[in-house]
């Protein structure tokens, strides 16, 4: 499957495309294969490829869907957005969450890189697997998934105000300060109580 994946990565161009330009990045290039937009996935340790995400524009549904390369290993594999070797990461599930929490920290000078997850599930899998200084920016799920798989990292944890939302909302409906706000008000609590 990694071999596979390897393959169709390499014939995707580096391109913008209209899902980040629906999630407030359009000048964002991403992995574009045809009308896909792919996402790698690699493993949170060793970094070798384990798969990718694919988001398309569903005509039938009226909506973007994103699945997993068939057969694909989903446990441990992450994305990672900026140096991955600075002191601070915030972990996320959603590639568009990702980008607005890194813009976020950009937008203020905080050196941090952010981890893509793909899942609840997978976020709790690889917390401990990341060095450094660690926090969790949660989707506010009406499941409360996200919610209770940041409290269990046991890492400090934030998410937006709005049930529904994540991040990326948040940055969408209320400007990027609103993310910048929810990223110091954790950081604040996290230097309180270490």
């Amino acid at each position: 499957t990694a071999k596979k994946a390897d393959a169709i990565l390499r014939q995707a161009k580096l391109a913008t495309h209209p899902y980040l330009e629906l999630k407030g990045f359009p000048d964002e290039q991403g992995l574009v294969l045809e009308e896909s937009l792919l996402i790698p996935m690699r493993n949170v340790v060793t970094r070798k490829l384990q798969g990718y995400q694919e988001i398309w524009w569903d005509m039938q549904e009226r909506k973007y869907q994103k699945k997993m390369l068939y057969g694909m290993r989903a446990k441990n594999a992450v994305l990672f957005l900026g140096n991955r070797d600075l002191p601070e990461c915030w972990i996320v599930e959603g590639y568009a969450t990702g980008l607005s929490v890194l813009a976020a920290l950009r937008s203020v000078g905080i050196l941090a890189s952010v981890v893509v997850t793909f899942s609840a599930s997978n976020m709790v899998q690889v917390a401990d697997q990341i060095p450094g200084k660690r926090f969790i920016f949660a989707d506010n799920d009406v499941s409360k998934t996200g919610e209770k798989a940041a409290m269990q990292t046991g890492l400090p944890w934030t998410m937006a105000d709005t049930v529904g939302w994540d991040a990326n909302d948040l940055h969408a409906k209320q400007g990027l300060f609103a993310v910048v706000a929810k990223i110091m008000d954790c950081r604040t609590k996290a230097a309180v109580y270490s």
